[in-house]
């Protein structure tokens, strides 16, 4: 046996001490993925779609240098695709990403009728609900069909998982609580929160489209006319009077699929989680 043939031998006995087990790539992305959206939607304050320049200062304590460096298109506005982008590279080069600040607590007076609803229904004395907690206050309200987790979801601005004294007011719109009569029987959430506030006109004021003061999802805001669709009747009213450099035909032709001359909600949502 020659020198070297031992040398070789032990070698291949060692490698599998020697050489540490690596957990597979795709399971690691798919959790790194997982928490930079949910970093994402910690640091997205008001539940835009797009972290602003204020939002990222508070949440993640950046400058506005760094605010570029997420900002791939230079449009202003950090959405999920970018931050998720800028979150790996942070990880790749520091090894740990800090997690976002949540959005500070509103200090709200609940009046005392809606304080002992609130209190009525927190049976762990949290001093906030859960889903549980929810649902038995929507049951007393006669409005149980809507006791769901995308409700939930909805009206939890700060994704905390509980909703506190100052999300109530978003509850308070699931109920009419004038003398404890319950809220006719509703069917949807659209229903329930569609309805457009009109907004002050007069000199001297800016004319703007009206307001949907509910925890309604980004796409139905966008369907101003409530036809079921996005077109670019309902992009200008929304833009009008601010004059962008964005023409709505051609922002709708890169994101309609089927080419009918408008956006969809399926359509919409496609494109938001495109990768």
């Amino acid at each position: 046996m020659t020198p070297l043939r031992p040398l070789l031998l032990f070698a291949l006995v060692a490698l599998p001490v020697a050489v540490p087990f690596v957990a597979p790539a795709p399971v690691q992305d798919q959790d790194q993925g997982e928490l930079a959206r949910r970093y994402f939607a910690i640091a997205d304050y008001d539940g835009g779609g797009w972290v602003s320049i204020a939002e990222a200062s508070q949440s993640l304590l950046i400058s506005r240098e760094e605010f570029r460096r997420y900002d791939i298109d230079q449009d202003g506005g950090i959405d999920r695709t970018e931050f998720e982008a800028r979150y790996r590279r942070i990880v790749e080069t520091q090894g740990i990403f800090q997690p976002p600040i949540p959005a500070p607590k509103r200090a709200v007076n609940l009046p005392t009728p809606t304080l002992s609803w609130f209190q009525r229904f927190d049976t762990d004395g949290s001093g906030s609900w859960d889903l549980a907690e929810l649902s038995l206050a929507l049951e007393d309200r006669d409005l149980s069909q809507l006791a769901t987790a995308e409700s939930f979801a909805l009206v939890d601005a700060d994704r905390s998982g509980r909703l506190e004294a100052a999300e109530i007011e978003s509850v308070l719109q699931l109920v009419t609580l004038n003398g404890g009569v319950p809220r006719a029987r509703a069917s949807s959430v659209r229903e329930l929160f569609g309805e457009a506030l009109p907004t002050p006109v007069g000199p001297g004021v800016v004319p703007s489209p009206a307001r949907l003061p509910g925890p309604l999802p980004i796409f139905e805001r966008l369907d101003v006319n409530g036809d079921g669709v996005c077109s670019d009747v309902d992009l200008r009213e929304l833009a009008f009077p601010a004059a962008l450099p964005i023409r709505p035909q051609a922002l709708l032709a890169a994101l309609d699929l089927d080419g009918d001359g408008a956006l969809s909600a399926s359509e919409f949502h496609r494109a938001l989680l495109a990768e």
